[in-house]
């Protein structure tokens, strides 16, 4: 899977908000911090979760901004 724009955004608030370096999301939309836990959380299909890139493109929220909405929740 390719992370969406949503998911690239969240990932991006998650990483800053908690001093994350790396983070995962699966088709679900659920976020992990482990590559082993993402890929336990398809069944190991390597192609049901990816690394959301973390580096590059403009940061969100902006200070003042909420966090991103989750379609997942």
């Amino acid at each position: 899977m390719k992370p969406t724009k949503e998911h690239i955004e969240k990932g991006k608030y998650l990483a800053k908000k908690h001093g994350l370096k790396q983070l995962f999301v699966n088709e679900s939309s659920e976020f992990f911090t482990s590559h082993n836990a993402a890929s336990l959380s398809v069944g190991h299909d390597k192609d049901k979760f990816a690394e959301v890139p973390l580096t590059g493109g403009k940061e969100k929220p902006a200070k003042g901004e909420k966090e991103p909405a989750n379609d997942g929740e």
